[in-house]
């Protein structure tokens, strides 16, 4: 039977599980003579493993 610590299994974690990425939040989508537009409505800081799933 194996034993697994949590606190040593947590500290191993992957360089891409502690990385962050900064993405818009958009408000709105919109047509502007022609063309897309977006609305910002803000910044948040998200992991990157949120990104692959």
């Amino acid at each position: 039977m194996n034993i697994i610590h949590i606190e040593i299994k947590n500290h191993y974690k992957s360089d891409k599980e502690n990385k962050v990425e900064t993405i818009p939040i958009i408000k709105r989508v919109y047509y502007e003579n022609g063309d897309i537009k977006f609305e910002i409505l803000g910044e948040k800081n998200v992991p990157m493993t949120w990104l692959d799933k």
